[in-house]
């Protein structure tokens, strides 16, 4: 059996990581679907932003129903942090044998100050990375 880790954020990229995994799954196949949520800076209180938490959720059961469609079964797991970090410790913790990100048309700015997820993942994984334009 093989175990397909999924980064999802709710992007349009993300999106398409979802329609590609659905063709690479096969019936014996475990499908994690990882998303993490940025943390709130500071002490004390809560550790996220409600209103990003609404957000994150109604993308996740968004991500899941899509996935039910095509008829992929998931397990979903939230996490709180660096979404690369979540996602390839995710896929450690369950011995994935792929994770699938999106990415998106970043310029060199944007790359500078807000970093890329599926590059993260890349250097962090210990299995085969399918990034998904």
């Amino acid at each position: 059996m093989h175990t397909i880790v999924i980064g999802y954020d709710g992007s349009e990229s993300a999106g398409r990581a979802l329609e590609r995994t659905a063709e690479l799954v096969d019936n014996g196949a475990e499908v994690v679907l990882v998303s993490a949520i940025h943390p709130l800076v500071g002490k004390g209180g809560m550790p996220f932003d409600p209103l990003e938490k609404e957000d994150y959720d109604r993308h996740l059961r968004k991500a899941e129903a899509r996935l039910a469609e095509l008829g992929v079964k998931v397990r979903t797991v939230e996490g709180v942090g660096d979404p690369a970090r979540v996602i390839a410790d995710q896929a450690k913790e369950v011995d994935a044998d792929l994770i699938v990100v999106g990415t998106e048309h970043k310029n060199l700015l944007e790359r500078l100050i807000m970093g890329s997820v599926s590059s993260g993942v890349a250097h962090r994984a210990e299995c085969d990375v399918l990034v998904v334009r």
